[in-house]
């Protein structure tokens, strides 16, 4: 194939003008971009990287190698550090010699190797490949618990190509020699080079963006079934799970159970204390909560100083049990809240049931349950509070 590497250059100087403008607009009209402007910048860079080429069909042949080698090398790390603002502070980086140890390298091949295109090729490709392991790692993010999702695979996808079209270009070269005195690469190898390279930059930036939206939907999602305040599921998250568990228990014929936790006297700690020590109070009862359940038990708030805990598969005495191991944790030491050490305590309502595979009440057990365990805390409030009742 005949390509004409002048108005190649051209359409990728292009692109790439109009494809870093759009991601760098976007990042500027959000007030929570995490990255974007890296990336943006870094399209760009790359931008610049072809316009450096351009400049050996002036004549500058030395001057666009260096120019060349400096920009090619600072795009793929611009965008691991997208990534590395993407992940957040607490997410596992690479060391920054890593990242960006490899735009020296770059300058440093340039130089060396300046009229021995052969070698200062071949290295070129080595240290480009160290620059896609490197973003790769950050795209995948080993340890991450998050689902690797669309746009990750995306990422990868573009990284690997991009990789692969530069083994064959090293391969390429080894084998045709170099180009004209201007270019010092056969002309169908860069030109087929940027075009791929192009393709993996679109497809990352399609990837990266992709991202961006599947990070907001899932806070979106987040927002809609968690409290703000202690990050447990919210009553709309615990009346769709409570279905869910039971169909489960009806079609195993298991039982379910349900324990109201009414943290005591929690007008008082407000009224003593302040409402944001009530805040505190309540997101440490909470975590104080979660540490005594299982994995798949779910935690949610279920109004200002209730708690509903979902015990799957749990039967009386077992659910009893749990109650208890609550209502210790809760009550073995004062919750510290600044310079404050407040003393609290809670009352445990407990039920548990075995939902018949025949169910004529429907939708309404749900509620049943959940009001046969308010009831049992009412029985513990009215005996002293800082106790476990069951209901049966």
């Amino acid at each position: 194939m005949n390509l004409d590497l002048p108005t190649i250059l051209v359409v990728l100087i292009a692109a790439s003008v109009v494809l870093g403008g759009a991601v760098l607009f976007v990042a500027l009209r959000l007030q929570r971009h995490v990255g974007l402007l890296w990336w943006g910048a870094g399209l760009l860079v790359n931008a610049a990287s072809y316009g450096a080429f351009a400049l050996r069909f002036a004549g500058q042949v030395e001057l666009s190698i260096l120019l060349t080698n400096l920009l090619t090398g600072l795009t793929l790390p611009m965008h691991t550090v997208a990534l590395q603002h993407f992940h957040g502070p607490q997410a596992r980086r690479l060391s920054p010699v890593l990242v960006w140890g490899t735009v020296p390298l770059m300058v440093l091949n340039a130089l060396l190797w300046l009229n021995d295109d052969l070698t200062r090729n071949t290295a070129l490709g080595v240290v480009l490949t160290l620059q896609g392991l490197v973003f790769a790692w950050h795209a995948w993010m080993p340890g991450r618990d998050a689902p690797r999702v669309a746009g990750r695979w995306l990422l990868l996808a573009g990284t690997t190509a991009m990789v692969v079209i530069l083994t064959l270009r090293t391969v390429y070269m080894l084998h045709s020699g170099t180009g004209p005195a201007q270019l010092r690469v056969p002309p169908e190898a860069q030109a087929m080079t940027y075009l791929v390279v192009l393709m993996a930059l679109l497809t990352n930036t399609i990837g990266f963006v992709l991202m961006q939206m599947e990070q907001a939907l899932a806070r979106l999602h987040d927002a809609a079934t968690h409290d703000a305040l202690t990050g447990t599921a919210n009553r709309r998250a615990l009346m769709d799970r409570f279905e869910c568990a039971l169909s489960l228990a009806r079609r195993g014929e298991r039982p379910l159970a349900v324990l109201m936790i009414d943290i005591d006297h929690f007008k008082q700690v407000n009224d003593r204390y302040g409402h944001p020590a009530g805040d505190a109070v309540l997101r440490e009862v909470a975590h104080r909560i979660q540490q005594r359940l299982r994995r798949h038990d779910l935690l949610a708030r279920y109004g200002g100083e209730e708690f509903v805990v979902l015990l799957p598969d749990t039967d009386r005495d077992a659910a009893i049990k749990v109650a208890e191991a609550v209502r210790e944790a809760v009550q073995a030491g004062p919750l510290i809240v600044g310079q404050l050490s407040i003393p609290v305590t809670v009352s445990v309502g407990v039920h548990s049931r075995v939902p018949p595979s025949q169910d004529p009440q429907g939708d309404q057990t749900a509620d049943q349950m959940l009001q046969a365990s308010d009831r049992a805390v009412y029985r513990a409030k009215a005996g002293g509070r800082n106790r476990v009742e069951n209901e049966s």
